[in-house]
């Protein structure tokens, strides 16, 4: 009979991995929102230098703008998310174990 002991044991083991694979995830997350960051600056000084090289219309580049500073907060989330997918694994909100 398959003991609770020996089921338990087995559980735990084998979450563990799992675990070190969350945390390495949640990490590279975190370090590519730094990515995520200084593109979002790339873009914000190309649209300037574009607006200051020719006379366009500023509808475009500001919708750029916008759909780039979206996609910088959704950066943001992710980050948040991981952050709290650390917590949920080492009860840290650090991330430390």
């Amino acid at each position: 009979m398959f003991s609770l002991f020996v089921y338990n044991s087995v559980t735990s083991s084998s979450h563990k991995p799992w675990m070190n694979i969350l945390k390495n995830s949640t990490a590279y997350v975190i370090e590519q929102d730094r990515t995520v960051n200084q593109e979002f600056d790339t873009i914000k000084k190309q649209l300037v230098l574009y607006f200051s090289v020719q006379d366009v219309d500023g509808e475009y580049p500001i919708d750029v703008l916008m759909i780039a500073k979206y996609l910088e907060r959704i950066g943001d989330h992710t980050v948040n998310i991981a952050k709290w997918v650390l917590f949920s694994i080492t009860g840290n909100l650090d991330g430390e174990a």
